[in-house]
């Protein structure tokens, strides 16, 4: 818990010069990038500190089948998972919080574009390095495997409540995050199922890509009205 307060204070610190540097999507897209490198510095720092070093990280790669097998699998099992819960709450009429990225004014279709690439090249492998990599391998000293997936995925859903603040429901609010609880112990499955930061690194960062890539087609394809739940 301590280092995930850290990882947020350090997150805030580093976003800072964009910040106050940059504007429109240079802003956005440099708070989130700046964001997320201060996630992996946060890991590494502390693997430094405690002189685990990179060793103390599962970086090894499964072969391709297996590879092959869990990424793909994985991610499109995940993405179904979300579009049914947003399909079903869209019909239900419960407000879902958007993507974080996406609460900003600047134009969403090359916001969306850009956050593609970045999702498996920045978000993904940074997130899992800190939260798999070193929480979860972490908590797996002093509990179970199961325990260790699961406080890890605790704390990974408890970060991403300040980005829910603009659900106007509560019961939105408890939907999207038992989602992200849902997906992070997705996460935290794969990486302890295949003994694999790698695979979790992928997934994480396919699973993102896939929202951003979906949510730009059907705005490009006039499929989405403005404030329909992502």
């Amino acid at each position: 818990m301590g280092l995930t307060v850290v990882a947020v204070v350090v997150n805030g610190i580093f976003t800072l010069p964009a910040l106050f540097w940059l504007t429109g999507i240079e802003r956005t897209l440099g708070v989130t990038v700046l964001g997320e490198v201060a996630f992996a510095v946060v890991g590494a720092g502390f693997l430094t500190l405690t002189g685990r070093g990179l060793d103390f990280l599962d970086l090894s790669v499964p072969d391709s089948r297996t590879l092959a097998k869990y990424v793909l699998g994985a991610t499109a099992a995940l993405f179904a998972l979300r579009s049914a819960v947003v399909g079903v709450a869209s019909l239900a009429g419960v407000p879902l919080a958007p993507p974080s990225i996406l609460q900003s004014s600047v134009d969403t279709q090359s916001l969306l574009l850009a956050m593609i690439p970045l999702s498996v090249l920045v978000i993904g492998p940074s997130e899992e390095l800190l939260f798999r990599g070193v929480v979860q391998r972490y908590l797996a000293g002093a509990f179970s495997v199961r325990g260790a997936v699961f406080g890890a995925g605790v704390l990974f859903a408890a970060i991403h409540l300040p980005t829910l603040v603009v659900v106007p429901s509560a019961l939105g609010i408890a939907v999207t995050l038992f989602v992200i609880l849902l997906v992070g112990l997705a996460f935290g499955w794969l990486y302890a199922s295949t003994d694999s930061l790698p695979v979790a690194m992928a997934v994480h960062g396919l699973y993102n890509a896939s929202i951003f890539a979906s949510a730009y087609l059907l705005i490009e394809f006039d499929v989405i009205a403005a404030g329909v739940s992502w």
